[in-house]
């Protein structure tokens, strides 16, 4: 199933925003680490030009979430991706992973080879199979999730959501938190392909689980038709994807440019009927 962005619930595209914004705060959590490795302290902040009325001051930041993983070399990695949130007023709260932007991301993103997956939940499908590479990264904060998620209300819906790598890490943390028994909206950007399609079988049964306890709720991939990441990884490899496709098309000529988080996708889902930006002032 796919919709066209300016077609899509306005309810939707506000929880798009939300997710869209924190993104792009979570990608200057990584600038910020960059500068100041030694004695890093995170001090959220956003410097995207479409912040889609939100404010940091609206959100409560929990601790990082950092993956440890293995290099092609054979080096331990150690780098931060995520961050539960909850915003103030609503209640709302949110999983949330930012994109690829280390040389050991872009390397780990290339290793696509299927790999067998062991579903959280219980009686999953089987001979399910996921991506080597993010799997990897996934595995590396594992552990670091399920003890952050474990102190979070479960009778509150949880948000998941991502950008690029960052959706391929959500769309893998989102069974692992239905099987704490959160229910879930999960609310992706431009993500790969994760997973085969027995990995697509096995998502698509967690929208019926038992609702006394985890299920998914809504499942949403944001794409911009003129973006190949989301096309990736390419050919008849043997992956699938997961979610409703909503997509729109904003060509720039640039692929670095067609899949900004902030520039292209967040000035889209502020104008999803004409989501071509004019004038961003590209960084």
């Amino acid at each position: 199933m796919e919709i066209p962005l300016k077609d899509l619930d306005p309810v939707d595209i506000t929880k798009f925003k939300v997710c869209n914004f924190l993104v792009n705060v979570l990608s200057q959590m990584y600038e910020q680490w960059q500068k100041t490795p030694l004695g890093f302290k995170w001090i959220p902040s956003s410097t995207c030009l479409y912040d889609h009325g939100y404010h940091i001051n609206d959100f409560t930041f929990g601790e990082l979430i950092w993956s440890e993983f293995l290099t092609p070399n054979g080096i331990l990695h150690k780098e931060p991706f995520g961050c539960i949130i909850k915003h103030h007023t609503s209640a709302s709260q949110y999983l949330i992973f930012r994109g690829s932007k280390s040389l050991p991301d872009f390397v780990k993103d290339l290793e696509i080879k299927l790999l067998p997956y062991r579903a959280p939940t219980l009686n999953p499908p089987s001979n399910i199979n996921i991506g080597k590479g993010w799997w990897g990264i996934y595995n590396g904060l594992r552990i670091s999730l399920i003890e952050k998620l474990r102190k979070i209300e479960t009778d509150i819906p949880l948000t998941i959501s991502g950008h690029s790598l960052g959706s391929a890490l959500a769309t893998l943390a989102t069974p692992e938190a239905i099987a704490l028994g959160f229910q879930v909206e999960h609310f992706n950007s431009a993500s790969p392909k994760v997973g085969d399609f027995n990995f697509k079988h096995y998502y698509d049964t967690l929208r019926v689980l038992n609702s006394s306890t985890g299920r998914l709720l809504d499942s949403f991939r944001l794409v911009n038709t003129s973006d190949f990441v989301p096309d990736f990884p390419f050919g008849n490899t043997g992956y699938e994807h997961v979610g409703i496709r909503i997509f729109f098309e904003a060509r720039y000529g640039d692929e670095e440019k067609n899949h900004d988080p902030c520039c292209c996708y967040g000035y889209a889902i502020d104008h999803p009927a004409d989501p071509v930006n004019p004038n961003c002032g590209w960084a």
